[in-house]
């Protein structure tokens, strides 16, 4: 007994019950708070709020580099580093960036060949909340006035301009082929949308009915973070929707690549709660952040990197 007791204190895991409480593994340090991560292969990509998108290698567990934007300006001419709220790439080597502009409005950078090109501003008046690639030569953007609009790259125009609802627009999902988004807004509600032409398939409704934070997406199943304290549930295959309750506001939640395992935000502190998306059972907590989540996000079934309103990435080893 004694022997497995060290074990267990070796890997990081404490006992309560039967449910095991975890440590990070391991740490990697932003160069500013995390806002968001978004991973190809071994490297990692984490939007900052200093104006940076640090580059770290997964398999060195190391930091590789910083891409700084340009700085902006504030209504008082004041200048300062924009605000990075969100990173997407399809190889590792392209990356779409948005960024707070100059004024209060959004910027989008695409970072091709180690050259910063900006495709959208404040000027533009389109409030972008979410950039995404659906291929290399597509781009798909959510607004915050709910509407999802798909631009081509080499024409400089948009394909189509959906508007989704009145509500004011969450967060999306993209699946493995991003043949297909899952948007949600302030309603609760999530609507299942065809990438390449903007239709919506289905509409999911009955677990919130309060502002949905955030989504996840693997395997025909969809996890969804609630105002309302809620983990929605919903199997796109079966048609099915269910939720479990959380301790405190949801703010992130993140699905496995097979779409067997579910993490969301559990409680105050910032515990991140590990469990079966197939009976809803819990397998471990992890403990570890000092901020709010923003983003879990798993490597496979036993890995799971989560960044927080703070410098520290942790980084899991799961049971």
């Amino acid at each position: 007994m004694k022997t497995i007791f060290s074990i267990y204190l070796i890997l990081g895991v404490t006992l309560l019950g039967a449910e095991p409480l975890l440590k990070p593994a391991s740490e990697l340090i932003a160069t500013g708070n995390v806002v968001s991560l978004e991973r190809h292969g071994e490297r990692l990509f984490a939007a900052t709020d200093s104006g940076a998108v640090d580059f770290f290698d997964l398999k060195e567990n190391r930091h590789l580099q910083s891409l700084k934007l340009p700085p902006i300006k504030s209504f008082f001419e004041d200048s300062y580093p924009p605000k990075i709220f969100g990173i997407d790439t399809l190889d590792g080597q392209t990356l779409l960036i948005l960024s707070e502009d100059s004024d209060g409005g959004r910027a989008l950078f695409l970072y091709q060949n180690e050259k910063l090109e900006k495709l959208f501003s404040t000027k533009d008046q389109l409030s972008i909340k979410e950039a995404r690639f659906i291929t290399p030569n597509t781009l798909l953007l959510a607004l915050t006035s709910n509407e999802i609009a798909l631009f081509e790259l080499s024409g400089r125009r948009f394909l189509y301009r959906t508007q989704l609802s009145l509500s004011t627009f969450s967060d999306l999902a993209l699946s493995e082929t991003r043949g297909r988004l899952a948007a949600t807004n302030e309603s609760g509600e999530i609507d299942i949308v065809d990438s390449q032409n903007g239709s919506i398939l289905k509409k999911l409704k009955g677990i919130h009915k309060d502002n949905v934070y955030q989504l996840a997406m693997a395997k025909e199943t969809i996890l969804s973070a609630g105002q309302d304290r809620r983990v929605g549930i919903f199997s796109l295959s079966r048609g099915s929707a269910e939720s479990l309750e959380g301790g405190f506001l949801v703010y992130a939640v993140g699905i496995s690549p097979k779409g067997e395992r579910g993490a969301y935000m559990k409680n105050e502190e910032s515990d991140i709660a590990l469990f079966e998306i197939r009976t809803k059972a819990p397998i471990a907590t992890l403990k570890g952040h000092q901020a709010t989540l923003n983003t879990l996000l798993f490597i496979d079934e036993k890995e799971l990197v989560s960044g927080a309103d703070e410098r520290r990435i942790l980084r899991w080893r799961l049971p």
